[in-house]
């Protein structure tokens, strides 16, 4: 059985049974008879288009069609229909994209019940302090363990820790009171950071997991995000409304809510992973990272044979039987340097798109909600940064759906888009400088601007983690949603810090007025 898998450099002849369908691979295996390659209906990468044409006259000496997907790429075999359940896939995915926001929004909407719980401490600085280090914590171990750990559990262990700590909390602080207050306190911080802890490996862990798949199913996960961010709006309306004075009750439900909604996002997710869909797409990038891995293991052989160093690296630590045998290394064994020179890669190709990512959260963690919910408004009162809330949270969703119609622009060209946003920053600031007398008074302007800030948050963050997974061969795309992932938690930090700037500023013209 052989096959040919063609990607932007050279052509290599495998041997193994494996099935590639990808924008970097294009591998059909194991044919019967001569190799043959069929071309696909989607148009190539750039970076193709020269091999396609080189190699399109083998197009004629396919002796079948491709067994998973069928002729033009529209029916499939009677054995595998990857079709099926794809409905399932992705309202699992969107589900996922609910349970990762939702642990903070717990946290953040039960504020009111933290102030009166713990009225010594400066309770909601620190639990936004300690979610945003085990964030970063979290994200950084998500990367590092991409090739130890798999992919599920590194999703249902992380949001399985977060449902855990919600619990513990909601049980034995919230409703049988065990803990005096310096004691609950340690015992909420302790809570945080086990949450954010968990649910930043899921969300790296499930970035990288929908990468590997079809672009539509990472706009799942973006969808979901957003999702929850206007079901906690919403819930924000209806407190203020019915006017909800006990704040523990209050707290206790919403605990309860999202315990329910991440026991549904590890159940389904847990279902997903037996649809056909996924599982030619993760095997076709398994047997990617495999060629990528036996090339490496090549390279480093040759090298070494070179320096007449003796037994290479790999030999040495068991990767082969010996020099000339590298392929006897379990894919389990990867090389620290391979995993490494691998990321940096990664990162130099995703540059764009991760600079572009990073720069959108910066800027839009900056503004909202610390400067929106500062707004005043005379005829709206206190129900206008609420207002502002469910406006921005609703153009963003709108924003993310608005991603599946596709994207015209380079990464560098959306990367200037991204960061053109800042001009967002000097508009909004008038929306309440100087403080008492804003030079924007009018609530139209801070609606208009919540909405415009919404709408292109939500596209063009969905957009840049779309399109970095495109833009990788099928062994690297994992890795790609992991380097965004960290990239979008990068700028989530540098742009609460810079609300803390903004909030100064705007306090500074209280004394200037």
């Amino acid at each position: 059985m052989s096959g040919i898998i063609l990607n932007s450099r050279q052509i290599y002849h495998s041997d193994e049974s494996s099935d590639y369908d990808s924008d970097e691979y294009e591998y059909y295996g194991p044919m019967h008879g001569s190799p043959g390659l069929e071309l696909r209906d989607r148009e190539p990468m750039p970076y193709q288009q020269e091999e396609l044409q080189a190699h399109s006259h083998m197009e004629a000496h396919s002796a079948e069609p491709d067994p998973e997907f069928g002729p033009n790429n529209t029916k499939s075999t009677p054995d595998i229909d990857l079709r099926k359940d794809t409905g399932l896939l992705y309202s699992a995915l969107v589900m996922i994209g609910v349970a990762i926001l939702l642990p903070f929004h717990a946290f953040e909407r039960a504020s009111d019940y933290y102030l009166q719980r713990f009225p010594d401490y400066n309770i909601i600085f620190d639990i936004h302090m300690v979610y945003l280090a085990c964030n970063l914590i979290g994200v950084l171990f998500g990367n590092l363990f991409i090739e130890t750990i798999a992919f599920h559990v590194r999703v249902m262990g992380g949001i399985g820790a977060a449902l855990s700590s919600l619990m513990f909390l909601t049980i034995f602080d919230m409703l049988l009171e065990l803990f005096d207050e310096n004691k609950g306190y340690e015992v909420t911080m302790a809570a945080v950071g086990i949450s954010a802890l968990g649910i930043s490996i899921a969300q790296t862990s499930a970035y990288g997991y929908t990468a590997m798949l079809p672009k539509r199913y990472s706009q799942g996960v973006m969808v979901g995000e957003s999702i929850a961010g206007v079901g906690v709006a919403i819930t924000r309306v209806i407190s203020k409304a019915v006017t909800v004075t006990n704040f523990e009750l209050g707290a206790a439900i919403f605990f309860g809510g999202c315990m329910g909604v991440l026991l549904m996002a590890v159940f389904l997710f847990h279902v997903s992973r037996e649809v056909p869909l996924v599982k030619h797409c993760i095997s076709k990038c398994q047997a990617a990272v495999a060629v990528q891995h036996e090339q490496y293991i090549k390279d480093e052989e040759k090298s070494h044979v070179l320096e007449k160093d003796g037994p290479s690296k790999s030999a040495r630590r068991g990767y082969g039987t010996t020099p000339t045998d590298p392929t006897d290394k379990s894919i389990d064994e990867l090389d620290v340097t391979e995993a490494v020179l691998n990321r940096v890669k990664a990162i130099r190709d995703l540059l764009p798109y991760a600079a572009g990512i990073g720069a959108t959260y910066c800027i839009t963690t900056s503004l909202y909600p610390s400067v929106f919910i500062m707004v005043k408004s005379e005829i709206l009162g206190s129900w206008m940064p609420l207002i502002l809330i469910c406006i921005f949270n609703a153009f963003d969703l709108f924003g993310k759906i608005l991603s599946s119609l596709g994207n015209i622009w380079s990464g560098v060209q959306l990367m200037l888009w991204a960061v053109s946003r800042f001009l967002f920053v000097a508009v909004v600031l008038l929306c309440v400088m100087p403080l008492m007398h804003p030079m924007l008074s009018h609530e139209a302007y801070s609606c208009c601007f919540a909405a415009l800030l919404g709408i292109t948050n939500g596209y063009l963050a969905s957009i840049f983690m779309i399109e970095a997974g495109l833009h990788m061969e099928d062994g690297r795309r994992e890795v790609a949603g992991n380097i965004m992932t960290l990239a979008l938690c990068c700028g989530l930090s540098v742009g609460i810090g810079l609300a803390y700037l903004w909030k100064w500023l705007i306090d500074m013209t209280v004394y200037n007025d």
